[in-house]
């Protein structure tokens, strides 16, 4: 933990917090109704324990650079612990789809879960058993999840539901290129735009600044949110302090300058531009550069 940045540390441990808060919580629940029912909820908190929490530290520090006073930790920390459970669920699952034996130097959940139904004699197709459990975890770990940005600012669903979005998209196309053998750097790329650069970086972000309701105009702007040098702030602050200059009613006026300023410093990065689809009347469907 030695290499890790204080600025992450410092958020995991309030994330960890949260996560063995909920399963408590769940576990004291569900085992009223049945023992068996905490199996699951204690494979999902196995699967839950280590890692950097750097999609957590994101949003939280894009959420601390926008914010103004003192406000309630727990909207972002609770935010930081859906993107956790997110993580999961898709680890979880791509094991399945992976066919992978290991996870975090222990046995996945499939293949646990189908030694178990041999070693107790129970009927069934053991790979098909350990599979449907694994599946099942992973989706308790999704519905957990929605249920901490259940109550976030409509503008932060949003760009909730599109990083699942785009989370499963992204899947289905890396699957479909391994499958048919095709071997295309576009396509290579735009994978790894769904689900690494978006999923890891720009949605984290996006997210942490709409728990304040102002990512639109960032994911909207024609420019670059660039990050002001200051020493001593965690990497991910500087980068969501841009997000202050980027508010409604202000970003027609600066966006001329803020590109001038990028083109003085040499400082300019590459735009990428996602096509979302429609989502009601009049809705805008131009690509929106992040």
């Amino acid at each position: 933990m030695s290499d890790i940045p204080v600025g992450l540390t410092q958020v995991a441990d309030k994330v960890d917090a949260r996560l063995e808060q909920l399963f408590a919580d769940e576990r004291a629940q569900w085992v009223q109704v049945d023992p068996r029912l905490v199996e699951a909820i204690d494979e999902l908190a196995r699967m839950t324990a280590g890692g950097k929490r750097l999609r957590a530290g994101f949003c939280y520090w894009a959420w601390a650079g926008v914010h103004d006073g003192e406000i309630d930790e727990q909207p972002i920390i609770d935010a930081g612990a859906a993107f956790e459970l997110l993580q999961v669920f898709a680890l979880i699952h791509d094991d399945v789809m992976d066919a992978a034996d290991t996870r975090r130097n222990r046995p996945t959940i499939h293949v646990e879960q189908a030694k178990r139904l041999t070693s107790n004699q129970w009927r069934g197709e053991p790979r098909r058993y350990g599979e449907g459990v694994a599946i099942l975890v992973g989706d308790l770990g999704h519905v957990y999840a929605d249920r901490f940005v259940g109550g976030a600012h409509p503008t932060a669903r949003n760009v909730w539901d599109q990083l699942r979005i785009e989370l499963n998209l992204g899947q289905y196309l890396d699957m479909q290129a391994a499958a048919s053998g095709e071997v295309s750097r576009e396509t290579a790329q735009r994978v790894a735009m769904f689900k690494s650069a978006l999923y890891t970086i720009v949605r984290p972000l996006q997210l942490g600044a709409a728990l304040h309701g102002r990512v639109p105009c960032v994911a909207r702007s024609t420019r670059c949110v660039r990050a002001p040098d200051r020493p001593g702030l965690p990497a991910a602050r500087r980068s969501a302090r841009g997000l202050r200059r980027c508010r409604p009613g202000r970003q027609a006026r600066r966006r001329r300058p803020a590109r001038r300023q990028a083109d003085r410093t040499g400082g300019g990065c590459r735009r990428t531009s996602i096509r979302f689809p429609a989502q009601g009347p009049g809705h805008d469907r131009q690509a929106r550069p992040v």
